[in-house]
């Protein structure tokens, strides 16, 4: 076995991951690896680990300041390239034996269930916005159609105005925007494809898709262009603004998500409608996310106890 270089090791298995993952997946690992890793063991010689220096650095991942489920994905990335080294013989498997009887996972804390708004607040919420200027209408769009579509943030800021179809009042998901890392540089780039890799079209208010096409011809925006071309932190920034305006909970954007899915099963709509809105690959996904009991569901199931 030639000695390798810890740093050549780290750059011949992103090579590897580099073939077979999409860019964001690939920088999130590349990202982990460099930062969690390599910065840690670039001045070691892996083949030369002992226990203690496995258990350091266990330790060292421990005491960062991060959740439980973070730091477990940070072993799991790691111990998914050390198992690839062991394989490629760039180190003796007694060293990966030795990561994997010390490496485990930390034990996980529930963390709490997401938030949502009624759809009593988001109609309080969206009726409060105060439009003054271009911003504030294209901002209240932005909040409609998150709470009124379930789409994912980074498929928000993927849309653009060609993907709307006014007669079929529906939006076509087939792209986001992504902020990456690549290399210590982060930039802003658009994917062709979804997180779930599939396409999908999604039935919006006709009112909303009116009125986002209103937005295009009132400032004669280009068929082609961005509808919400908002860096990540704008979108919450915005959201949050506005409801600490009208006093109502903090949620994250994401919740707007949940809210819009939990309005769905209210007012009784399948599973399987469910799943093709929200872009998830089964109906048992969707079911474990967001069926939960609300306050209305509660009632509706006592209302039909009562009447037995």
């Amino acid at each position: 076995m030639k000695h390798i270089s810890t740093t050549k090791m780290v750059e011949d298995y992103l090579n590897n991951r580099k073939i077979n993952l999409k860019l964001y997946s690939y920088s999130i690992i590349e990202n982990i690896i460099k930062k969690h890793f390599l910065n840690y063991f670039k001045n070691k010689d892996l083949s030369k680990l002992l226990p203690s220096d496995i258990n350091d650095y266990y330790i060292s991942i421990a005491n960062l300041n991060l959740k439980a489920k973070t730091k477990n994905n940070i072993l799991s990335t790691v111990m998914v390239m050390i198992n690839w080294l062991d394989i490629m013989e760039y180190i003796n498997s007694s060293i990966c034996r030795k990561f994997k009887q010390i490496i485990k996972p930390f034990p996980l804390i529930e963390a709490p269930k997401s938030d949502y708004l009624t759809k009593e607040e988001i109609t309080y919420l969206i009726s409060n916005i105060k439009i003054r200027n271009k911003k504030d209408e294209l901002e209240k769009l932005m909040i409609e159609l998150l709470a009124y579509s379930g789409i994912r943030k980074s498929e928000l800021r993927g849309l653009s105005y060609l993907d709307i179809d006014v007669e079929a009042s529906t939006i076509r998901i087939c792209k986001q925007l992504q902020t990456i890392t690549i290399n210590g540089k982060t930039e802003e780039v658009a994917l062709n494809y979804t997180k779930s890799n599939k396409n999908r079209r999604v039935y919006v208010p006709k009112w909303l898709v009116n009125d986002i096409m209103d937005y295009k011809n009132k400032y004669n925006i280009c068929d082609d262009s961005l509808i919400f071309n908002f860096k990540v932190v704008r979108i919450n920034r915005i959201l949050n603004r506005h409801l600490k305006n009208c006093n109502l909970k903090h949620i994250k954007i994401h919740d707007l998500r949940h809210s819009y899915c939990t309005m769905l099963y209210e007012n009784g709509a399948n599973s399987k409608f469910v799943q093709i809105q929200m872009g998830h690959s089964s109906e048992r996904i969707s079911r474990d996310i967001y069926e939960h009991l609300t306050n209305k569901m509660q009632e509706n199931g006592r209302n039909i106890i009562e009447s037995l």
